[in-house]
């Protein structure tokens, strides 16, 4: 058994081998890397286990060069997740013990590792690292769902009061996946309400070049009246629905337009053989996230980002500095920077 980077020759292989797990792998999936490759312009190295010329086991990761050297995720960008994939404990431990030889080798003067929450390392296996952030992972089972009385089962009943609330209101959904602008456009307009960061557009223009529409994603809008007043996009992944960018207009919100979607997404993800719909990560900070996606039926499933810092210089860099050098990387936990 050895390690080698992924190339053409094997990924088609690659994708086979994720295709076999049923933890959520769309992070991994060579659609969103070379998104994520595209977007940020950062490098993609995949690192293989290869017993045989067959693929046991993967590492995804990418690199970016900032001012202050440069910076390895496992993987950058919005709470994506990382680290190995494998289908033996001997394989993780490779990809894993070549992992701690390049962050402790000098060659990165920060690393972060992202786990997995329904696949995260095994307890024997240690990964390198210096500082450790912690995560909430959300995910609702959709195994038993099979009607919208299903899934009035499963949610909150306040949540049950804002899709009447909607339904009453003459809110109806589309799926439009080839109207990205609309979605960028309301989301821009949902950050700026609250103060938040919002995703640039060309990460929304990175979408439709390396992914199919109503394949590896699909976008659904509310309407009322004819007019697109809420949408979300999806990611999917073998029987996984990544939920990745909900967003509205302000002056609807009274309606309820985001749980009308969320019902006939979820309901339909279901029907068509989507057995977990994955709200992504949360910090402990986020009280009112939390307590939205749990009135979904989320189940918690704990996560961390395992971070190896190997110059102490970043420990006086400033966040700004950090956001502008090394946008889209994790560097290190803010709380650990001097000026903090």
């Amino acid at each position: 058994m050895h390690v080698e980077l992924l190339s053409a020759r094997y990924e088609s292989a690659y994708q086979d081998f994720l295709r076999q797990f049923e933890s959520p792998q769309f992070y991994s999936s060579l659609g969103y890397l070379r998104l994520l490759r595209q977007y940020t312009g950062a490098e993609l190295k995949v690192y293989l286990a290869l017993e045989k010329a067959s693929i046991v086991g993967v590492l995804p990761t990418m690199e970016m060069v900032g001012g202050a050297g440069k910076v390895l995720n496992s993987l950058p960008y919005f709470g994506s997740l990382g680290g190995v994939i494998a289908t033996s404990l001997e394989s993780e431990r490779l990809l894993t013990s070549h992992y701690n030889e390049l962050v402790e080798g000098g060659e990165y003067v920060a690393a972060t590792w992202v786990e997995n929450p329904l696949q995260k390392a095994m307890p024997t296996i240690q990964i390198s690292h210096d500082h450790k952030d912690y995560r909430i992972g959300q995910i609702t089972d959709l195994g038993s769902i099979e009607s919208s009385e299903d899934v009035f089962s499963l949610i909150h009943s306040s949540t049950r009061r804002n899709i009447r609330k909607a339904v009453s209101s003459s809110v109806r959904t589309v799926v439009d996946s080839g109207d990205i602008d609309t979605l960028f456009e309301m989301h821009c307009a949902s950050m700026a309400a609250i103060n938040g960061k919002a995703k640039e557009s060309a990460f929304f223009d990175s979408i439709a070049s390396n992914m199919t529409p109503d394949e590896d994603y699909e976008i659904i809008y509310a309407t009322l009246n004819g007019k697109k007043i809420a949408g979300i996009l999806l990611f999917f992944h073998t029987n996984y629905v990544e939920y990745f960018t909900p967003a509205s207009l302000g002056e609807y919100r009274d309606i309820q337009p985001t749980a009308a979607i969320l019902h006939d997404a979820i309901l339909a993800a279901a029907q068509n053989g989507k057995t977990m719909w994955n709200w992504g990560g949360t910090w402990q900070t986020q009280e009112g996230v939390y307590k939205f996606k749990k009135k979904w039926g989320a189940k918690d499933f704990h996560y961390n980002y395992y971070t190896k810092i190997n110059n102490s210089k970043i420990y006086s860099m400033s966040r700004a500095e950090l956001e502008a050098q090394y946008p889209h990387f994790f560097v290190l936990p803010y709380s650990e920077l001097k000026g903090t």
